[in-house]
């Protein structure tokens, strides 16, 4: 009896481990990008700053996909891709910026 325990916990082990590391379906698509394009804005100005910070927001959702609020696991690697893209767009403004030159934005799921 202690032994068909002992299986079955670690079959179960097993297969928690299998489930963790198994690649979710968002992260086997293809890499989608957004362009964000924020010429004529003026980001010294609160108002325009929000127009940007707005526009990001929406194209991190576009990017990574619809919030289908049904599944706790997606809708997390939904959060943590919109973040990462958040963070990479945000540190590609600060770069176009300082150059002057680059008037746009990508905003990638990898």
């Amino acid at each position: 009896m202690f032994v068909r325990v002992l299986s079955t916990l670690g079959a179960l082990a097993a297969t928690a481990v299998t489930l963790a590391f198994a690649t979710p379906a968002s992260a086997q698509e293809e890499t989608r990008t957004v362009v964000v394009s924020f010429a004529g804005l003026d980001l010294a100005n609160p108002a325009d700053a929000a127009r940007l910070e707005q526009r990001l927001h929406g194209a991190a959702r576009q990017v990574c996909g619809p919030d289908e609020g049904t599944d706790l696991r997606a809708r997390r690697d939904m959060d943590i891709c919109q973040k990462t893209a958040l963070v990479r767009a945000h540190a590609e403004v600060q770069i176009a910026l300082r150059g002057g030159s680059d008037t746009q934005v990508a905003l990638t799921t990898k």
